[in-house]
């Protein structure tokens, strides 16, 4: 049930460096939340029109969902390490990069044909 969705304006993302992404930010997510990594789902939307306000270059925004609550520390924790692995494995610098985080009831996320409520 967590969710974290990637946009950028990078063209493209070449195969090994997604793949590493997708692990990485599925094992920061889990952890830090206490969910299993079974269940993050990861999203990655390159090629995505976007400026981070006058500012030419990489940006991104990304997004961080969970059914249940994301306290100041679990958030704060997930920003720095996705802010790491970002700057690090995309050259996103921290400065164009937004992170924003949902928390959801259980009843309004649904799989495998229910709610989680």
């Amino acid at each position: 049930m967590p969710t974290f969705i990637l946009h950028t304006n990078l063209k493209t993302i070449d195969s090994p460096t997604e793949e590493v992404l997708h692990q990485e930010i599925r094992g920061i997510i889990a952890r830090s939340i206490g969910k299993s990594e079974d269940f993050v789902l990861t999203i990655f939307n390159p090629n995505t029109s976007m400026r981070f306000g006058a500012k030419a270059g990489v940006s991104a925004y990304c997004e961080v969902k969970n059914v249940g609550v994301l306290s100041p520390d679990t958030t704060n924790q997930i920003t720095g390490f996705i802010t790491e692995i970002l700057s690090t494995k995309l050259k996103i610098s921290p400065e164009q990069l937004y992170i924003e985080f949902q928390q959801s009831e259980r009843h309004l996320w649904g799989w495998n044909g229910k709610t989680f409520a």
